[in-house]
């Protein structure tokens, strides 16, 4: 849809992962209910990238299910009044259209290229409750009061080089997906959120947005990590390796090589988000995961979602 994708580009806050392309590669799962917003002179004003589902019986509006997070696209003209009308006139349609809960998952600042917490009054306004609370770990690479490494994390990385692993990127998954796969399974007990198909695909579509930068060892790939830019945010995820390369300190390496040439090569890219490390909603904190995470001088930001019960005749 040119216009929703024209409007994502010039947007305050949008991401690429707002494009149509992103948002319904995995509509078979996730049905599509997204709203585009116009004032009374048919402009457009905001975008909400937005689905529809059943749960325990209730009808729930959610920005977005599929998507770590969603929440209103705004132009960089649309100002705070106009952002409390047309949030009012969001709940005024869901509740129109029988939805029960409207699930708001807010984009965490680091994302918002100038101030977009307009939508956070809005959200107040109307009663909105807090939900989940997920907390990540990100570094301002501009930041003077940024952190340097951890002496363990500077081991790892010269330990890993001395074995004589080497990085690289890669358009090449299919060596690298299983050892993601078989790292979750070990750990965890789950299969990645997104298959190899997925993955691929999505690079296919946005080759300047996903990159995968993995660590080698005699030619054969031991681990690697998949990235996500937006505008001002690199984003990992996927971080995994063998056995025997997270014992080299390949992950140490790979980490510390993408911090450094961000810093050094990328300056229009400002935040490196490692993810959150939370399950149960955000009330388990996994306390060895993030304390990893700020060994290469990360601090907090918060992932929140919030919930709106539309069952109520007015402001819930």
């Amino acid at each position: 849809m040119p216009l929703w994708d024209a409007f994502v580009r010039t947007s305050r806050n949008g991401i690429f992962m707002f494009l149509r392309q992103y948002v319904e590669y995995h509509a078979d799962r996730f049905p599509d209910h997204s709203l585009m917003l116009f004032d009374d002179t048919d402009r457009l004003v905001a975008l909400l990238p937005a689905t529809e589902q059943t749960d325990e019986s209730q009808k729930v509006f959610s920005s977005h299910a599929g998507l770590t997070f969603g929440g209103f696209v705004l132009s960089p003209q649309t100002k705070a009044h106009e952002v409390i009308s047309l949030f009012s006139a969001t709940l005024g349609y869901l509740r129109q259209h029988h939805f029960d809960r409207f699930v708001y998952k807010a984009a965490p600042v680091i994302y918002h290229q100038c101030p977009s917490e307009d939508v956070d009054y809005a959200l107040w306004l109307n009663g909105a409750q807090l939900a989940v609370c997920n907390l990540s770990t990100c570094i301002d690479l501009h930041s003077p009061l940024a952190l340097a490494f951890d002496r363990n994390r500077r081991r790892g990385q010269r330990k890993a080089l001395r074995r004589g692993y080497s990085v690289a990127e890669t358009d090449d998954l299919g060596e690298l997906w299983p050892i993601v796969t078989e790292s979750l399974m070990s750990k965890y007990g789950v299969q990645p959120v997104h298959s190899m198909s997925e993955i691929a695909l999505l690079r296919q579509r946005f080759p300047q947005n996903i990159r995968v930068v993995v660590a080698r060892l005699d030619g054969k790939v031991s681990g690697g990590i998949v990235i996500y830019e937006s505008a001002q945010v690199a984003h990992s995820q996927y971080a995994h390796a063998t056995p025997e390369a997270k014992a080299s300190g390949v992950i140490d390496m790979l980490y510390i090589h993408l911090i450094e040439y961000y810093k050094s090569q990328r300056p229009e890219i400002r935040y490196f988000d490692f993810g959150i490390s939370n399950t149960d909603g955000g009330l388990f904190l996994n306390r060895n995961l993030i304390a990893y995470k700020e060994d290469y001088g990360g601090r907090g930001v918060s992932y929140k979602t919030y919930v709106i019960d539309l069952r109520n005749s007015g402001k819930a």
